[in-house]
């Protein structure tokens, strides 16, 4: 079997999970990540979905804001968009740039697995905003889509 990324196991099971009504599709879909993510990672994984996440280090302004200033659009247009979308997660993904260019990747290190991932979140909790933006639109475009299973 194919050594994968630790966050592409979580990756595909949201969309295993998301792909499906069917509750015994979604057990073996389960099945699947607990039997190869990271045992770190599956713990996160659980407290995720049963509600248990940890506080979020910036108000949804503030990633409006950010977003809009690094896809180059205007505040006001990202807003029209985003009541048309519905969704500020789906919102920001689509507008975000699918690549980024030499000169403005960010040398700030990406997580290696979900436990990575949470605790950078928590550490971002008392961070100041300049440092939050920074970390925030440096792992803006790091996301690849894949149909990829287990």
């Amino acid at each position: 079997m194919e050594r994968r990324h630790p966050l592409d196991y979580f990756f595909q099971l949201f969309l295993d999970l998301d792909a499906t009504s069917k509750t015994s599709e979604k057990q073996r879909a389960l099945v699947r990540y607990f039997e190869h993510a990271p045992e770190s990672d599956a713990l996160w994984a659980i407290a995720l979905f049963t509600g248990r996440r940890p506080k979020r280090p910036m108000t949804t302004t503030k990633l409006r804001e950010w977003a809009a200033e690094f896809s180059g659009i205007p505040l006001w247009f990202f807003e029209e968009t985003y009541h048309i979308v519905g969704d500020l997660a789906e919102t920001i993904a689509k507008i975000l740039p699918t690549k980024l260019s030499a000169s403005t990747r960010n040398p700030t290190p990406q997580p290696q697995s979900l436990e990575d991932l949470v605790q950078t979140i928590i550490d971002l909790h008392g961070a100041q905003n300049p440092y939050k933006k920074k970390h925030c639109t440096a792992c803006g475009t790091t996301s690849t889509k894949t149909s990829a299973s287990y």
